[in-house]
């Protein structure tokens, strides 16, 4: 893989102090699309490898998931939450895709330090694929759920679902920030890994994602509106579970944070970049 890589990318090879291309994290992505490209591939052939099935359990997974909690909720439990099934799975599908972005991106440097020593490029990309990885998975499970939505509640679709492209592309941009501050907190301190997997439990019962945010206590929900974790979740479920836009503060604390996630995680990244390499 990574002699394909070289060959394709053209790119030369470094030694293990070498100083990777200088640019931004948009430039970065543009710039070397394809070798992004390649990874989220590569990640994607060997999730699936030897698999009967290979792609297609993208696809029957997140719809078995789906049809198990409707079961359980509605039928066997029948907790009476007109369309709980929507407002939960809106909810987990959107904060999985955050929990294990931030989680992959512990060992993205680490894990492809091989690489790292062979080809010329921003080590940036490493933890930015995998959220992109993630991302196809999120997008694939959301297109498996839309029609599974419209046969088991009494939701409709309706012109305010369009408004969750800006509210995914927000996303991403938040959760790359995150990634990039993870990866290189966990390769300098390497507990850090086995920290962000202890604290992403207690991040999601923080986090508004099996209960209504409006049935929280009054010092909860002022935490909420400070909360990026829970102005996602909310956003997500106002757009496909409420049926209207997101409010003001729930907007412009998900467009606060995003800047000042994709801000801080790139300048971290740049200013620790000596010691990831003395690391490696």
């Amino acid at each position: 893989m990574g002699k394909s890589m070289e060959c394709n990318m053209k790119v030369r090879v470094i030694s293990a102090d070498s100083r990777p291309v200088e640019g931004n994290v948009f430039v970065d992505i543009f710039r070397y699309r394809a070798l992004i490209k390649n990874l989220v591939m590569r990640d994607l052939r060997l999730k699936y490898r030897d698999a009967l099935l290979g792609f297609v359990w993208s696809l029957v997974l997140p719809l078995f998931t789906i049809l198990v909690y409707y079961v359980a909720f509605d039928i066997i439990l029948k907790i009476g939450f007109p369309n709980f099934i929507v407002f939960l799975v809106v909810g987990l599908l959107s904060w999985n895709f955050f929990a294990a972005s931030a989680m992959s991106s512990t060992t993205a440097i680490v894990g492809n330090s091989s690489l790292m020593r062979k080809i010329a490029f921003p080590w940036e990309v490493l933890p930015i694929s995998y959220v992109f990885f993630h991302l196809i998975q999120f997008v694939v499970a959301m297109v498996v759920f839309f029609p599974v939505m419209l046969v088991l509640s009494s939701i409709r679709p309706a012109w305010e679902m369009l408004f969750l492209i800006p509210l995914l592309s927000m996303h991403v941009l938040f959760t790359i920030g995150v990634a990039l501050a993870l990866s290189v907190a966990a390769t300098l301190w390497r507990d850090f890994r086995h920290l962000t997997e202890m604290l992403l439990p207690l991040l999601f019962w923080m986090t508004p994602i099996v209960y209504p945010w409006e049935r929280a206590p009054a010092p909860v929900q002022t935490f909420f509106h400070v909360n990026p974790l829970a102005a996602y979740a909310i956003a997500y479920q106002d757009i496909l579970f409420r049926g209207h836009l997101p409010t003001p503060v729930v907007s412009w604390t998900m467009m606060v944070w995003t800047v000042v996630s994709m801000l801080a995680g790139y300048a971290l990244f740049r200013r620790y970049y000596t010691r990831l390499v003395e690391e490696l």
